[in-house]
């Protein structure tokens, strides 16, 4: 086993294939999945991301598996990403309304936090309509 991770940690490319890669996945996946408002702002960043490292791997001459793995294949996770926060979204939006809250006529306590089949004002005693 030594030997298997000494073999790993001495290759750049390996290195990234079995811990940096998982982690550049894994991080913007548990985002969008935890936090669904955010997920197609998680899949642009992760697009654009991509595509710039995509242009720098492509200037700098690097390995032909950092360009597939982090250029193309994260453009393409990043974008899934956005179509998916964008179609997501609800086709309208929830509306809340305000509830008036329920006070005594006599005493103007709040009644709200009480059932609303109660006959009498529990502060005062005043008979409730």
């Amino acid at each position: 086993m030594g030997l298997g991770v000494a073999i790993i940690v001495s290759d750049l490319l390996l290195v990234y294939y079995f811990f940096i890669f998982p982690f550049i996945i894994i991080l913007p996946l548990w985002l969008a999945i935890r936090f669904p408002v955010f997920r197609s702002g998680v899949g642009l960043v992760t697009f654009i991301l991509s595509v710039v490292a995509l242009f720098f791997e492509v200037a700098t001459d690097a390995p032909v598996g950092f360009i597939v793995t982090s250029g193309l294949f994260g453009a393409v996770f990043g974008f899934s990403l956005l179509v998916w926060g964008l179609t997501s979204r609800p086709s309208t939006e929830v509306t809340q309304t305000r509830q008036v809250a329920r006070v005594c006529p006599k005493c103007g306590k709040n009644l709200s936090f009480f059932p609303d089949d109660i006959n009498l004002c529990p502060y005062c005693g005043n008979q409730l309509a």
